[in-house]
């Protein structure tokens, strides 16, 4: 087992947000068990290995999606959803800013991967624990369940480090804090709504919700991708840019699903949706 060591860093907020400095790759990255992405190369389309998902923004969705979304419209309670920050905590805090965020207004959901590849793991996770005490939802992604392992078992390192664990071992000093560790432990894999899921991958088709894995939650993409029906599920994990089928960084509506990890380490952006309005603010 790695060893400790605590950080403290004040953290704050400012309504003016500096360019950050970011590492950028193309669309790439984690070795799924079930469907791999494979990068891809200078000037060609994204691609999604052993796999072939429906590409489509199905008209009749988003019909239901604004259907569904009266309830909450009614109350004049936003919900803002976010995911795969991976380090780029200015783009973080510009998203919200740009967007007003109140936490007394709003509810906001993060589908998880606060870290790695970008240039501030640690300044990511001090804003998300911030915000997770301050009402926020903060799910569990696949690169932060990655470091957990890691630190329980250094057995586990070399996959986190191919999938860019590197950056954010580096900014502590090759040593990952306890802190972060009880942090990220205590964080759900899964929250429902009346009329959604959110979750960081994704679901197993068929299955109950109270009997989907943790694994499954945090890493899917097939067959989730091409064959779940049901409850509508905000996701991130799997690049738009692959389920679009080409270089193009927005959400992407899916039969009974909705992508939003718009790629903001692999040359796309950082989106906040309002899905009850449709509203977005990116960085």
């Amino acid at each position: 087992m790695l060893k400790s060591l605590d950080i403290n860093r004040r953290l704050w907020f400012s309504s003016e947000v500096g360019q950050a400095q970011r590492t950028r790759g193309t669309c790439g990255a984690d070795p799924n068990r079930a469907t791999p992405i494979r990068p891809a190369g200078a000037g060609a389309a994204c691609s999604v290995a052993t796999t072939e998902v429906h590409r489509f923004n199905p008209p009749g969705l988003l019909w239901r999606v604004h259907a569904a979304r009266k309830e909450a419209v009614r109350l004049a309670q936003r919900r803002l959803v976010v995911s795969d920050i991976h380090g780029e905590s200015q783009r973080l805090a510009k998203v919200l800013a740009l967007a007003h965020y109140d936490p007394a207004a709003d509810r906001l959901f993060l589908l998880g991967d606060y870290i790695d590849r970008g240039p501030d793991s640690r300044g990511t996770l001090e804003i998300v624990e911030e915000l997770v005490s301050r009402g926020a939802v903060a799910l569990l992604g696949n690169h932060d369940l990655m470091m957990v392992s890691t630190y329980h078992d250094a057995g586990n390192l070399p996959l986190w480090l191919y999938n860019g664990g590197y950056t954010t071992l580096a900014e502590f000093g090759g040593v990952i804090p306890a802190r972060w560790v009880r942090f990220l432990e205590g964080l759900p894999t899964h929250h429902e709504e009346p009329d959604c899921i959110m979750v960081h991958a994704g679901l197993v088709p068929g299955v109950p919700l109270d009997e989907q894995s943790d694994q499954d939650k945090v890493w899917i993409r097939e067959p989730f991708l091409s064959q779940y029906r049901g409850k509508l599920v905000y996701f991130g994990h799997t690049p738009t840019c692959l389920l679009h089928g080409e270089e193009r960084w927005e959400p992407w509506y899916g039969e009974d699903k909705v992508g939003i990890d718009t790629g903001a380490v692999y040359g796309g952006v950082l989106t906040l949706l309002d899905i009850d309005s449709g509203q977005m603010w990116t960085a």
